[in-house]
C-alpha cells in the first residue's frame, strides 16, 4: 500500500466509523471508487448512504458536523461526496454522463457542462488562462441561489 493509498483508506475508515453512529441502513461506493479506476487526488470518493426515513433534524446536524470535522484535518475530504437517501423515496440513480445530458435542461451553463464532458470523456487538453475564473463565475451564478436557499432552510439545524 502506498502512502496515498493509506490516506484514502484512513479517510474512508474514519468517515465510515463516524457515520456508523448514525445507524445507516446501507453504505456503498459508486463511480471510479467502485469501478476500480480511482485515482487519489484526482477522482472523487463517491458514496451513497441510505438512512432511515424520516431523517431526524439531529441526524442532519450530525452529518454536517461530520463532514466539517473531516475537512479540517483530512486533505482528501474535499473529494468525499456522499449522497444520502431514504428507502421511502422512489429514487433512480443516474450516471455522470446522464447527469451531464440533463443539466442544460435544468438551466446549467452549457459552456460549463461541455467543459466537464470534454475533460471527463474526451480531450483533457489544457484550458485557456481565463477559463477557470469564467467557469467559476458561471457555476456560482447557476448554483448560488439554490445553495443560498438550502442554507437558509437548514441554518437553524446546523448551528453547533
Amino acid at each position: 500500500m502506498t502512502e496515498t493509498d493509506a490516506a484514502t483508506a484512513r479517510l474512508l475508515d474514519r468517515f465510515l466509523t463516524e457515520l456508523r453512529a448514525l445507524a445507516p441502513v446501507a453504505v456503498w461506493a459508486h463511480g471510479s471508487l467502485a469501478g476500480g479506476d480511482y485515482q487519489e487526488g484526482r477522482s472523487d470518493l463517491d458514496l451513497i448512504a441510505v438512512l432511515e426515513d424520516p431523517v431526524p433534524s439531529g441526524t442532519v446536524r450530525e452529518l454536517v458536523r461530520l463532514h466539517r470535522r473531516l475537512r479540517v484535518d483530512e486533505p482528501l475530504a474535499v473529494k468525499l461526496h456522499c449522497s444520502y437517501l431514504t428507502p421511502a423515496g422512489s429514487v433512480r440513480l443516474i450516471s455522470k454522463r446522464e447527469a451531464l445530458d440533463l443539466l442544460p435542461e435544468l438551466g446549467a451553463p452549457l459552456d460549463v457542462v461541455e467543459d466537464i464532458r470534454r475533460r471527463r470523456y474526451g480531450d483533457p487538453a489544457p484550458h485557456t488562462d481565463e477559463w477557470p475564473a469564467r467557469r467559476a463565475e458561471l457555476t456560482r451564478g447557476y448554483l448560488g441561489p439554490a445553495i443560498d436557499g438550502l442554507v437558509a432552510t437548514y441554518e437553524g439545524f446546523t448551528r453547533a
